[in-house]
């Protein structure tokens, strides 16, 4: 049984506000969550290769190239800030 407790700790986890009249809709979502997860454990994938892919896909690699970088001198023109070496930008969160 999920608690109260454990509800208001999850909250805590992920940095959310929940009011005391969610707690019971949440709990029971995430019983059945739980429930669900518990079904799927009980699938047998004993034969089931641990890479098995639904789809023909296949990871494409190529190889790292270099290419010729634009010139700074070039690139500050349009830039607000910079520094001999640098463009600096306002800290983004």
């Amino acid at each position: 049984m999920i608690t109260k407790k454990d509800i208001l700790h999850i909250a805590k986890l992920c940095n959310i506000k929940i009011e005391e009249s969610e707690i019971s809709k949440f709990q029971n979502q995430l019983a059945q969550i739980i429930d669900y997860i518990n079904i799927l454990n009980e699938v047998d994938t004993e034969d089931i290769d641990s890479f098995f892919e639904v789809n023909d896909l296949a990871t494409v690699l190529r190889e790292d190239t270099t290419d010729i970088s634009l010139d700074f001198d070039d690139i500050k023109i349009n830039a607000i800030n910079t520094d001999k070496t640098q463009i600096k930008v306002n800290k983004v969160l």
